[in-house]
């Protein structure tokens, strides 16, 4: 059988961004927009004739809305990419008479079926579907992506149906929706029903009304509300409300009224089990449901089992945070206050952008609230604060920027007449002041942490170049296994064009002396900064650390000689690696090491000892030195069984 959808080319195909179906009399038009693309299906005789534009156009011995709804099911059961809008009109009320009831009805059913039967939710920003009573809409739109849909359309003829509309409050996922309602009469209890409608700031950014008729001849001074007024329309703006938290957002909610159906989901026993299987999105879009089922979940306090949560202080205008889910769910959460909302992400998928003047108590907020009853092990938990904003200070360019001849720094403006500019994602601010805000989030984070004591990390990985910050998180941190410390500005550090870091940051070290003590017992340490020591400091006991990489500058001939000597004796090392950018002579440095078990390309070389009174030897490579290349040498120290040695 024919099929107007495979006629398509492959080009067409990919590229449907819009998508819009008019029914007309004895007709149906698929508007396939991202191509203009229009197909018609006409009644003829009993039969179908499928226009598409060509001379190839074709017959199908069937009726028209039956060969409509097959090519419809092809294109959303192919369709990945993000429709613009999907829209459903009729051309007028004659058209829609004419269709009959039994025949809407059919489309209905093959329209919410085609969606049904999808991988995933249909992913559209707008729609409006003319022809559908609000009952049907609302089941069309909870077949669609949550998080993605941004604008809904629904008609009524006489009376606002506000307890059907408020359904998008228990469905909707965070992004806020611009709801546009048409009737004819908006007067009498119309009035009083998107009266109800504008506490939801939440879930509706504007709220418009088309009408044909109104009592009315000043909204603004009717609903006490701010609004602009047309001839025939009247548009709500709703502020998000800035101290809004996830708490509050709830609490807005106590008002909705609670279906019957919903009333057994209250009882603790049967949530007990349900809330088993339940993951952290889960929790969170059941707890919207009703204020009794919120309560009851309280009580029972479900595991929400997020696998990552990581936190990022991006500067003292804005925090983001990303959670990870072990079934690949994950949602990106970004903190600002008004003074950089303009610059927040607009293109992260499953994205959510709060504005707060309070931002950081919100997000520290949230931190609190998705991990207060975690019960299963976090597999890893993420701080990265950084600093770079506070030296952003980009170059102007030089007049010849644009030519084919190469420029060095001196063709650049001295230092002092470099001018900080708008960047794109931020702006410079002073370093006091961004130092002050970064010390005070990581005290209530520091808080927060101790106040959860049953909080198993298995991985810490801190984003910080002073020690001082790494242990007030590291001491309230509990079960931790696994300790990484890496530099959130390393990638910016060099880059003199963009950053104006002073000499003392340019290249910073790391006080391992500070945080040793609490690091004794870990499994696994990974310090990707430069260790800060001095010749005569003592040289730090690590055998008990099981799996250690360290960064160093230089390396002496005691060093490496007490590394081995402790590392022999260790009950707990697996893994010893250390970076190194300079060393005495290699020769006197590994003299004592005596001659290496193999050499590979007079470079890399190779030693085995074995570990007293086991059947395990300490594998040692030193990686060779690449001519011309400015990466550092490695050394590293592993314990291997005595099967995976050359010797006997």
């Amino acid at each position: 059988m024919y099929s107007a959808y495979e006629k398509l080319t492959i080009f067409e195909r990919r590229n449907i961004n819009r998508i819009g179906i008019f029914f007309k009399l004895r007709k149906v038009e698929l508007d396939v927009c991202g191509y203009s693309r229009t197909i018609i299906y006409e009644n003829s005789s009993g039969n179908t004739t499928v226009t598409m534009g060509r001379i190839d156009d074709f017959q199908v011995d069937d009726n028209y809305l039956r060969v409509f709804c097959r090519d419809l099911e092809l294109i959303l059961k192919n369709q990945t990419d993000c429709l613009e809008y999907f829209e459903i009109y009729r051309r007028s009320n004659d058209d829609l008479e004419e269709q009959g009831e039994k025949m809407l009805e059919y489309f209905f059913e093959a329209f919410k079926k085609s969606l049904e039967s999808r991988n995933e939710p249909l992913r559209v920003k707008s729609v409006f579907f003319g022809i559908f009573d609000v009952f049907q809409t609302l089941q069309i739109i909870f077949l669609l992506h949550a998080e993605i849909l941004g604008r809904v359309n629904f008609k009524f003829a006489n009376t606002i149906n506000t307890l059907e509309i408020l359904k998008l409050v228990y469905w909707n996922k965070g992004n806020r929706l611009k709801l546009d309602i048409d009737v004819k009469n908006f007067s009498g209890e119309n009035l009083e029903s998107v009266k109800t409608l504008l506490p939801y700031s939440s879930t509706f950014s504007q709220i418009e009304i088309d009408y044909g008729n109104t009592t009315e001849d000043d909204f603004e001074t009717f609903f006490n509300f701010p609004c602009e007024q047309y001839a025939a329309k009247v548009i709500f703006f709703l502020e998000d409300v800035k101290t809004e938290t996830i708490e509050k957002m709830e609490e807005q909610e106590e008002k909705l009224p609670e279906p019957p159906y919903l009333i057994v989901l209250k009882t603790r026993d049967l949530m007990e089990q349900i809330a088993q299987t339940l993951e952290y999105f889960d929790i969170q879009n059941l707890r919207r449901v009703s204020s009794g089922i919120r309560k009851c979940m309280d009580a029972v306090k479900p595991d929400p089992k997020i696998q990552k949560y990581r936190i990022t202080v991006e500067s003292n205008h804005n925090i983001k945070s990303e959670i990870f889910l072990r079934n690949g769910q994950r949602q990106f959460i970004e903190y600002s206050d008004e003074n950089n909302s303009r610059n927040l992400d607009q293109f992260t998928i499953n994205r959510r952008s709060l504005i707060f003047d309070d931002f950081c108590d919100v997000a520290l907020n949230d931190f609190y609230v998705n991990l207060r009853h975690q019960k299963t092990v976090l597999e890893e938990l993420g701080v990265k604060l950084s600093y770079k904003q506070a030296f952003y200070s980009p170059l102007s360019k030089p007049d010849d920027y644009y030519s084919d001849d190469d420029y060095s720094d001196d063709e650049f403006p001295p230092e002092e007449k470099r001018i900080p500019i708008k960047h794109e994602r931020s702006t410079r601010m002073d370093y006091p002041n961004l130092f002050e805000f970064v010390q005070n989030f990581v005290f209530h984070l520091k808080k927060i942490l101790e106040s959860m004591k049953n909080l198993r990390i298995r991985k810490l990985r801190i984003g910080s170049v002073d020690a001082r910050e790494v242990r007030r998180i590291l001491k309230k941190c509990k079960n931790v296994e696994s300790l990484e410390i890496f530099d959130p500005d390393k990638n910016h550090r060099g880059c003199s064009r963009m950053y104006n870091f002073p000499e003392e940051l340019r290249n910073p070290k790391f006080d391992l002396r500070v945080i040793l003590y609490l690091v004794y017992d870990f499994k696994e340490l990974h310090i990707e900064i430069p260790i800060e020591r001095d010749c005569d400091d003592e040289i730090p006991d690590v055998s008990k650390i099981g799996n250690l990489e360290i960064r160093i500058e230089t390396i002496s001939v005691e060093e490496l000689s007490h590394f081995r000597t402790e590392l022999l004796k260790s009950q707990t090392f697996e893994v010893f690696k250390i970076i190194f950018e300079n060393m005495d002579s290699e020769d006197s440095l590994f003299a004592n090491f005596g001659e290496p078990y193999h050499t590979i390309r007079n470079a890399k070389k190779i030693w085995y000892f074995r570990i007293p009174n086991t059947d395990f030897f300490m594998f040692v490579v030193l990686n060779p030195v690449i001519a011309g290349s400015e990466k550092p040498r490695i050394i590293t120290f592993k314990k291997v069984r005595k099967e995976r040695t050359p010797f006997p």
